[in-house]
């Protein structure tokens, strides 16, 4: 979309259109502290091939470094989805730090919007071994049902849902059958070589982001 056409699709939104030259990652970065911005939205294509796969490595640069929450719209949420109130929220956690550190921007979400709000922990097979799948699920709700800070008189109080299978497919899957709005997640910023980095499991949350039907809202923990 070149600039013209930008200003014509924003022309009812009071916006700020800006330029800049140099790594993408070094200059939005750069435009979101000198502009104050609290949120970064990005658009990325998939990872089914070269191009497409260093499109994703960028973004994953980029929501793994950010200073501020970072709505990525990948290429699997259709392009002619209208998304004018997020009454659907999906709130994936594995209890680390890293993913309790978007609990706040969840929750701020629907307090702010009265919005259905979904708690989701998955059991992976190849962490939980022969572990009862009972057993596993109740003691997970019991930690997810852990106070959690929304206004009483938002009126709207989380549901809790355990899962069981690959962490990635599972939330993708969760989501697109809840028909949700937006996935929020936690995680963990890169430190060192970005391959290294991982949440939960390598590359999860870029798997995440590539493969799921609606936006999803990372926190760097």
């Amino acid at each position: 979309m070149n600039t013209a056409r930008l200003e014509e699709h924003l022309r009812s939104v009071p916006h700020q259109v800006l330029s800049a030259v140099g790594d993408i990652s070094d200059v939005l970065f750069r435009l979101i502290q000198d502009n104050q911005i609290d949120l970064l939205v990005l658009g990325t294509q998939g990872r089914t091939d070269l191009p497409k796969l260093l499109m994703g490595s960028v973004a994953e640069i980029i929501f793994r470094y950010s200073p501020i929450p970072v709505l990525t719209i990948g290429p699997f949420v259709p392009r002619e989805r209208k998304v004018n109130h997020f009454s659907r929220i999906v709130f994936a956690t594995d209890f680390s730090e890293e993913s309790v550190a978007a609990l706040p921007h969840a929750t701020a979400l629907v307090q702010d919007l009265g919005t259905d709000f979904t708690v989701l922990h998955v059991l992976d097979g190849t962490s939980t071994g022969t572990v009862d799948f009972e057993s596993s699920a109740d003691h997970a709700l019991r930690q997810m049902r852990e106070p959690i800070p929304i206004d009483p008189e938002v009126g709207t109080y989380p549901t809790y849902a355990v899962e069981f299978g690959p962490f990635a497919d599972q939330i993708r899957r969760f989501s697109e059958e809840r028909a949700a709005d937006v996935i929020v997640l936690g995680v963990r910023p890169a430190r060192g070589r970005l391959g290294i980095a991982t949440h939960l499991a390598r590359r999860t949350a870029q798997h995440i982001v590539g493969d799921a039907t609606c936006p999803v809202l990372t926190v760097r923990g």
